[in-house]
Order: structure tokens, then sequence, then C-alpha cells
């Protein structure tokens, strides 16, 4: 406490010595220093995006409310694992970008395209951002090929009439009554 010198008609004015460690009066925090931006102010107040749940010790970023405070690494505005910031706000999940967050937005997660992993919003992922080869620089689905498999090649779709990859050739899944006569194909009709 920090207390005036009374006076002969007067008492004692006392009031808590904010940044001491101990949390005191109408303090609402103390972290044992007058620093702001570190989740405790000079007027002992919890800042946004911070909780001080013991005195005399720094204060932490709330994970999940989408402004990256303290040790966490990004803050994508909840505490869920799979969505680009781990639950702990502590790391970037494996496949994914994310943004850096300034002090009023949450950090914006992404899947890294061309990684082989199919996260977020890609429809396909397969090892590369070359359009042209089934799954385009976005991670959609180019027309005429499938991509079964993430991290693989895509291959093109037969039978959907449009030629892609290595077919010679796609008819639209039209079959025709083929005749072998001496060594020779002969076309028949269209059933």
């Amino acid at each position: 406490w920090l207390c005036t010198e009374a006076n002969v008609n007067a008492r004692s004015i006392c009031t808590s010595d904010c940044g001491d460690g101990e949390v005191l009066g109408d303090e609402l925090c103390d972290d044992g220093n007058t620093t702001p931006g570190d989740g405790c102010n000079a007027a002992c107040e919890v800042e946004n995006g911070w909780a001080c749940p013991n005195a005399n010790q720094p204060c932490v970023g709330i994970c999940g409310d989408g402004l990256v405070r303290g040790t966490e690494v990004c803050d994508d505005g909840d505490e869920d694992d799979g969505d680009g910031c781990n639950a702990e706000c502590t790391a970037v999940e494996d496949g994914w970008s994310c943004a850096e967050a300034h002090s009023v937005a949450r950090s914006i997660c992404s899947s890294n395209c061309g990684d082989g992993q199919i996260l977020g919003d890609e429809l396909c992922d397969d090892g590369n951002t070359t359009p042209g080869d089934g799954c385009d620089a976005g991670c959609a689905l180019e027309d005429g090929w499938i991509c079964p498999l993430a991290g693989a090649p895509c291959d093109p779709n037969c039978g959907d009439g449009l030629v892609r990859g290595a077919e010679a050739c796609d008819d639209g899944g039209e079959v025709l009554d083929v005749v072998l006569v001496d060594d020779l194909v002969v076309r028949g009709e269209r059933r």
C-alpha cells in the first residue's frame, strides 16, 4: 500500500501500489510491473485478450478469442484442432499457414495447396500446383479428371467424353459393336 502522511485534522489516504506483484484494493491484476501490452496495464487492469490468474506472474493470452497474445503463435478464434491453429494456440498445424493476426483480427489460416494433403476447402491435392494435371493451382478438381488419393497423380476420367492425360480417345462411354475380321477391326452399329 501507498499511504499519504496524515496531517493533524485528516486521516492518511492509502492506495494500492500497482506493479508491486500483489493484487490489493481495486486492482484487477498485478504482474509485478507497470508495463502496458503484457496483459496487466499500468493501472493494474486486465488488457483485452489476456487472463491474469496469478499475482506476480506473467499474464497469458486467451486461446480462442481471436487475438494473438503472449506465447500464442496463432489464434483463429476457436479451440479446435484440424483448422490451421491447434487447440492450444501454440502451433500452426501441419499442412496449414496462418496469416499474422493484428490486435483486432483473428489469425486467418488456410491449407497449403500442393503439399499432398487434402485439408480445409481443398477438393484435391496431387502434391503440386501445376494446372492441367487434374488438380489445379487452387486445389480444385479440373474437368475430366479423378483424383482418388491425396498426394498421388490424378487420373483421366475415362468415359466422360474429354480426352485428358494419357487417354488416346474418349467416346463419352458409348459402346460400339466391334467385329474382328481377318485381323482387322470393323466397327459396327452403335448400341
